[in-house]
């Protein structure tokens, strides 16, 4: 019998989106999604989403050794969900060994609409305080950035938006200032680990690598408390 050769054998990856709430799990083979689940709506925390690794693990029949590649949502989103999210993604990465790599969430929401959505596409994330996390993409076979992510106020964006789909959390902010009609299907508005974890294997398999000790969310902003006190100290 011939050996096996490790190199063709697919990635197993762990995928953690937690840059929303309640967030999502998801385990992978290569491209292929075996496991799916929502994270409970309370208890945001590293200790129980390791209790829900360990169920998708069981429920897959895999052993921690087998996860390849951690995966896990980098930012934007809530600081809170992103701080436990990276923290617990290298916790477990470090414990079997594995690689880590972080995403960025509105690529996430942009690789979702692969195959329903030809041309450009408005990503937004409910930033807090009246305003959004916001980039444009172009959406084909591929997903390409036409704009780097920005923090704009919610009225300036709805006066400067242009023609093109938009898709993200943070439609839900707009209410009825938005069209319906332009926007992607409702079920794409939110980022899911299964999406996260096959636009992470397409990187991995591009060459994509992250530096274990340098993966540190992106909030893209300063917390209201950072914020807070540079205004008091002028």
């Amino acid at each position: 019998m011939e050996p096996i050769d490790l190199k063709t054998l697919p990635v197993k990856i762990l995928a953690l989106e937690t840059s929303v709430q309640p967030g999502s799990i998801a385990l992978l083979d290569g491209s292929v999604t075996v496991y799916s689940s929502a994270f409970p709506t309370t208890g945001r925390t590293t200790q129980n989403f390791a209790v829900e690794m360990k169920e998708a693990l069981t429920q897959t029949g895999w052993n921690p050794s087998q996860v390849d590649l951690f995966a896990v949502s980098q930012g934007p989103g809530s600081f809170t969900g992103l701080r436990i999210g990276v923290t617990a993604a290298k916790t477990f990465a470090f414990a079997s060994d594995s690689q880590v790599l972080g995403v960025d969430t509105l690529e996430v929401l942009a690789y979702q609409t692969r195959g329903v959505l030809q041309g450009e596409l408005e990503v937004i994330m409910n930033a807090q305080r009246g305003q959004l996390f916001h980039a444009r993409f172009q959406c084909n076979d591929h997903i390409s950035r036409l704009s780097p992510t920005e923090l704009i106020d919610v009225d300036k964006w709805l006066l400067q938006k242009g023609s093109a789909a938009v898709t993200g959390p943070g439609i839900e902010i707009c209410g009825d200032r938005l069209d319906p009609q332009e926007t992607v299907d409702q079920e794409l508005w939110q980022p899911q680990a299964s999406a996260l974890g096959a636009f992470a294997y397409e990187q991995h398999e591009s060459g994509a690598k992250q530096d274990f000790w340098n993966l540190v969310p992106n909030y893209f902003r300063k917390s209201a408390a950072e914020e807070k006190l540079e205004e008091q100290n002028g």
